[in-house]
């Protein structure tokens, strides 16, 4: 569901040409597709915060640098989390194979 609506305020910020909008419609659908469990969206987060930090000053939005930074911090706790738990399924699968003698 939250894909769809990001989808949606995606083509809605197209249409109003807005950057700043733009890049947290972006953002959104990329967490949007992590949650997922698609993991190639850091790009974007990293693109974003690019733009972000580009913009000139008045109409430089702090609130999307820390959109990035939290959704950047985001991305890298499901690597950890998925990390973790596909090496305690590995060591699970490791002690129920045991030789036997």
């Amino acid at each position: 569901m939250a894909g769809y609506i990001s989808r949606h305020q995606y083509r809605l910020a197209l249409k109003l040409g807005d950057a700043v909008i733009l890049s947290k419609c972006k953002l959104y659908l990329a967490l949007s597709l992590v949650q997922l469990g698609y993991r190639s969206f850091g790009f974007s987060y990293r693109e974003q915060y690019q733009v972000a930090t580009s913009l000139p000053s008045p109409k430089r939005d702090v609130r999307l640098e820390n959109m990035c930074k939290g959704a950047w911090a985001k991305l890298k706790y499901a690597y950890v989390e998925r990390k973790t738990a596909r090496k305690q399924l590995n060591n699970n699968n490791n002690n129920q194979i045991s030789p036997k003698h």
